[in-house]
């Protein structure tokens, strides 16, 4: 799976598998992805807490912070039911104590995680890249992904069997069956007020999916709608732009950031459509008869365009 990705990957494989000497080392440097697949699959049945564990990875964006094992952190107990679901999938007894899930993912430092202060991280991008590969081919815990994952792996980690588009090897791909539930999150995101973090799906790239998600946007209230996209934060967003007006990664959404959940949240929609030439979204915006002027201090739709390059924004 990896034999074009094998020099990057090497020092961390060679150092896996001095802590896992069970492994075929010829299979092992060969195709790391089919080994782990192997690996897993055993934990699924001889230790689902390590299952778990590697899943809470997923789920979490590959870092889960040791305040999710912390007993006494009240959005812990809100979220009871959540780890629940999880611990059923993984097939972990619902008995099991955060403590003790929080031995087994000490258990796992050094092959699977690093420790910091705070947060067990995924010991290298491509292991998060298997583990999302790995699980994102189990339906089951694919509906988990939909309902419980970080934002930011629904939004650059998932896509649509429907429309047809290529997509890495790493991608989670959602069937037609699931497609449903998927936009009725989406929808219950929008109803929340998460305007600007549905705005940021990868798949906003391709024209058939753009098309699926204005059907969902068209049920929302026009007022809420707008409302939301100019608050106060997008307004800070639009504060940052001049502020940094010769700086290009300032001005859009950096999908690779670290920090892409705020920046995600300053990336409004409207200004971002324009400069990505999403020709849909703009008309269905500027429908709406907006007084623009109102709210754009700096950066309007047009001059997005036209910074973007997107002549058949300018020109309708």
């Amino acid at each position: 799976m990896l034999k074009d990705q094998n020099v990057e990957f090497t020092p961390l494989m060679c150092y896996l598998y001095s802590k896992n000497e069970e492994f075929n080392l010829t299979d092992f440097l060969h195709c790391p992805y089919d080994t782990y697949k192997r690996e897993w699959e055993k934990f699924k049945v001889m230790n689902p807490r390590k299952y778990c564990s590697l899943f809470l990875c997923v789920i979490h964006n590959g870092i889960i912070k040791e305040s999710l094992f912390d007993i006494f952190n009240e959005s812990n107990n809100k979220n009871k039911d959540v780890l629940d679901n999880i611990y059923e999938v993984c097939r972990v007894n619902r008995g099991t104590s955060r403590i003790e899930m929080k031995s087994t993912v000490d258990s796992m430092i050094g092959t699977f995680f690093v420790k910091t202060k705070t947060e067990y991280r995924v010991i290298h991008d491509k292991m998060f890249e298997f583990l999302c590969t790995y699980f994102g081919s189990k339906e089951t815990l694919v509906r988990c992904i939909l309902r419980y994952a970080n934002i930011q792996v629904f939004n650059e980690r998932t896509q649509l069997e429907s429309i047809n588009e290529k997509y890495d090897k790493f991608t989670i791909l959602i069937l037609k069956r699931y497609e449903q539930e998927y936009f009725d999150i989406i929808q219950n995101d929008l109803q929340l007020g998460k305007i600007n973090q549905c705005f940021c799906n990868s798949q906003m790239k391709h024209e058939k999916y753009r098309a699926k998600f204005l059907k969902v946007l068209q049920t929302i209230d026009d007022n809420f709608l707008f409302e939301q996209m100019f608050s106060r934060k997008c307004l800070q967003y639009t504060s940052k732009l001049k502020e940094n007006v010769d700086t290009e990664s300032n001005r859009e959404f950096k999908e690779d950031s670290s920090d892409a959940d705020d920046n995600c949240e300053l990336s409004e929609p409207l200004i971002t459509s324009c400069t990505r030439g999403y020709h849909d979204i703009v008309h269905f915006f500027m429908t709406k008869y907006v007084d623009l002027k109102n709210y754009y201090s700096f950066e309007t739709p047009l001059t997005a365009a036209c910074r973007g390059g997107n002549e058949k924004i300018v020109t309708n």
